[in-house]
């Protein structure tokens, strides 16, 4: 972006708890704003600019009590890959709408695979 020489820069994608990853972001948007560029963020804090909390967990949540509400008792989740924390928020925010209801996730039906149609595909 620098190259580019953008103003402002509005990043939106999933979090994952890869430290090498997140800290070489962390020093690319520092060297962007160093340079009088803006950042802000769509998820959670962690790169130390201005934030917006997309909610992950509260949407999960929410769709797991709207489906039960609907009589659905018996779940299985394609949940991402284990890495993404957005991914994990969402299987956490469903469970707790599920348990809203008293009704259980089985954790044999959680199945994490990569946002691919191989990771779709995996037995």
């Amino acid at each position: 972006m620098r190259a580019q020489r953008a103003r402002a820069v509005i990043l939106i994608g999933s979090r994952s708890d890869n430290v090498s990853a997140r800290e070489a972001l962390r020093a690319e948007v520092s060297a962007f704003t160093a340079s009088g560029g803006r950042v802000a963020c769509v998820g959670q804090d962690l790169l130390g600019v201005d934030t917006h909390h997309a909610g992950e967990r509260c949407r999960g949540a929410g769709a797991g009590q709207r489906l039960v509400a609907l009589g659905h008792r018996r779940f299985a989740v394609l949940a991402g890959p284990r890495e993404l924390i957005t991914a994990r928020d969402r299987v956490e925010g469903f469970r707790a709408g599920l348990r809203a209801w008293s009704v259980d996730l089985n954790p044999r039906w959680v199945i994490e695979g990569a946002f691919t149609r191989d990771g779709g595909m995996r037995p």
